[in-house]
């Protein structure tokens, strides 16, 4: 497989459709992140900050009500739902869809899965319903990270389902390991798990590797101070934001690792890698974008 490094460059040129005079926030997509239970808010108000700090238009997260007074107060341009609103929500479409062949979506346009969901019956129900989803309505990508790729390990069902959803996977190497059976290097790891999922997987890690199955890309930013909580959460909401604005899972997952990378170069020269935390990545996101700008 041809083998091919992740520049500046390349994703100058992913990112290079700037924004009209006449335009309105929903020009830019909606994302619907599925994140957080109760003691683990942080994780969504991660990856929805992260989201609209690369350009998303809207932002909806679905998480127990518990977790909406911290949501709104550390998040307020996000909009709270209600789980199992946003199932049903989700199940609507889907008869909609197979009844009549119509679209008539609730404004979403990307869907990311997991952040500090939890490993429980409630985290694989919902999987289950947005693999259905998924498989319905293949113009819809949707990007399962942390405890969704949980959920999905742990399901024979999920497993063989998943593949036909526009699907995006970004595992770590012990998420992997529950994924795939032993496939040796990185590289071969990341490879298995495109060729069993499909669609577009990312394996995170120093040179994080990402494949279609046609190309393996190697991402050229990061550092190892952003081995720290919350990070993978970030990058979650980065590449949903890329995603909901139109981009191709291989050009929102490409770019997303660059830039999620290079805001971690960035917060590093401020803080070092020993002191980094999530949030500080997400306040490198500005002048990440800036720079790859030009």
């Amino acid at each position: 497989m041809e083998e091919k490094r992740i520049t500046c460059e390349i994703v100058g040129d992913i990112l290079n459709d700037r924004r009209a005079v006449d335009t309105d926030k929903r020009d830019y997509g909606t994302l619907l992140i599925f994140a957080g239970k109760e003691g683990m808010a942080g994780a969504a108000i991660l990856a929805a900050k992260a989201a609209l700090r690369s350009g998303v238009g809207l932002v909806k997260v679905a998480t127990p009500k518990v977790n909406f007074p911290m949501l709104q107060i550390a998040v307020p341009e996000a909009i709270c739902i209600e789980e199992e609103e946003a199932v049903e929500l989700l199940k609507r479409q889907v008869q909609e869809t197979s009844s009549n062949g119509k679209r008539t979506l609730f404004g979403i346009s990307a869907l990311a899965v997991g952040p500090g969901m939890g490993i429980s019956e409630r985290t694989k129900g919902i999987l289950k319903e947005v693999v259905e989803f998924g498989r319905k309505n293949r113009d819809i990508p949707i990007l399962i990270d942390a405890d969704g790729l949980n959920a999905i390990s742990a399901s024979n069902d999920l497993q063989k389902e998943i593949g036909e959803c526009n699907l995006i996977i970004t595992p770590h190497k012990r998420e992997a390991a529950r994924l795939v059976e032993e496939a040796g290097s990185r590289k071969e790891t990341c490879i298995a798990l495109q060729s069993k999922y499909k669609g577009v997987s990312l394996l995170k890690g120093n040179e994080t590797l990402i494949t279609d199955g046609t190309s393996l890309w190697v991402n050229t930013t990061g550092n190892p101070g952003m081995a720290t909580a919350g990070s993978g959460d970030v990058l979650t909401g980065i590449i949903g934001a890329l995603l909901a604005q139109g981009k191709s899972p291989l050009e929102a997952t490409c770019a997303g690792a660059f830039v999620h990378g290079k805001s971690g170069d960035i917060a590093a020269e401020s803080y070092g890698e020993r002191s980094l935390m999530a949030g500080d990545i997400i306040g490198g996101l500005p002048k990440a974008f800036k720079e790859i700008a030009g």
